[in-house]
């Protein structure tokens, strides 16, 4: 039996959402249920009724509701397991890149305000870091450098605790630039699942929607000894980088 992590679980649950018309990622819109089922929740009664089921009371329609037609049945869940597990190899690391320049390109933005103070900054930085805390929390030690990006926003979160926001700009430059080696690092990941999303959409155009079986491809091992970054068309430096994200 195969044993997913919770990132495999959360992408497994997002694809099966996905393929089976629950959720419509282009619009970020869910299945109407109740339209589906003919069920019109303006209808005479269906507040109150709705709002019963919804703590448990039982109702002869509601209860009919299945959505176990829309997700994998027992016989395909190993599959959908391992193709899962297929495409968070690549698309984890993306997440690493694409949430470090969110933040990079957040915080720039903001702190171009010209009645930006020391107090916002603080307030600012406490965020970020926090944002980052969370999203970021399982990047691998740099092996090059020996640095825990965990670590290094673990202790960035200490000092601006201890600050009274004087050091604040300081801090905040020293945080863009840790982002910034994350987003150059994992910056192929975000290329290979752009590839394998075209060719994927181009598969599905010739192949009618058939596309079983299609998984992300592989992470190649990167010059500079780290897996999945090609040293080649890695940004010279995190400045670059981050100029780059300006222009």
């Amino acid at each position: 039996m195969d044993v997913e992590s919770d990132s495999e679980w959360a992408v497994r649950v997002a694809q099966e959402l996905i393929a089976g018309g629950l959720y419509d990622p282009e619009t970020g819109t869910w299945l109407d249920v109740l339209a589906f089922y003919g069920i019109d929740p303006d209808g005479p009664g269906m507040h109150d009724r709705l709002r019963s089921r919804l703590h448990g009371a039982p109702d002869d329609v509601l209860d009919r509701i299945d959505l176990s037609e829309f997700v994998s049945t027992d016989d395909l869940r190993p599959h959908v397991i391992r193709a899962a597990s297929d495409v968070t190899e690549v698309l984890v690391p993306a997440q690493w890149a694409l949430t470090a320049t969110g933040i990079i390109e957040t915080v720039e933005v903001l702190q171009r305000d010209d009645e930006i103070t020391d107090e916002s900054r603080h307030e600012l930085l406490g965020t970020m870091l926090q944002i980052a805390a969370v999203a970021l929390h399982d990047v691998p030690e740099d092996p090059d450098s020996g640095l825990d990006p965990v670590d290094m926003i673990g202790l960035l979160a200490e000092e601006n605790d201890s600050d009274d926001g004087s050091n604040s700009a300081s801090l905040i430059e020293a945080l863009l630039d840790l982002l910034a080696d994350i987003a150059a690092d994992y910056a192929i990941d975000v290329q290979s699942l752009e590839d394998f999303a075209n060719g994927a959409s181009q598969a599905h155009d010739t192949t009618g929607g058939e596309t079983a079986g299609a998984i992300a491809p592989p992470r190649e091992q990167g010059s500079n000894g780290r897996e999945g970054t090609d040293g080649a068309n890695a940004p010279a430096s995190r400045a670059q980088y981050r100029r780059d994200l300006r222009d």
